[in-house]
């Protein structure tokens, strides 16, 4: 995802002036999102191969929703 974004937006949040490791941090964070979130969620899909087989899918899916809400 960020390989094939990045070379067409990077150019563009540089001539905007926005601080390039600050942006590095927000599409770090934004890719950390999209990966333990539906309908996308891949660790998500991971966790359930490695996990016991009583526990349900939708139990796997509940389990990071504490990263999302706010403080």
């Amino acid at each position: 995802m960020m390989l094939i974004t990045l070379p067409v937006v990077f150019p563009v949040i540089v001539g905007l002036k926005y601080d390039p490791i600050w942006f590095g941090v927000l599409v770090v964070k934004f890719v950390e999102l999209g990966q333990i979130t539906p309908p996308f969620g891949v660790n998500v899909y991971v966790i359930k191969g490695v996990a016991p087989p009583d526990v349900s899918l939708e139990d796997v899916f509940r389990a990071p929703s504490h990263f999302l809400s706010p403080s």
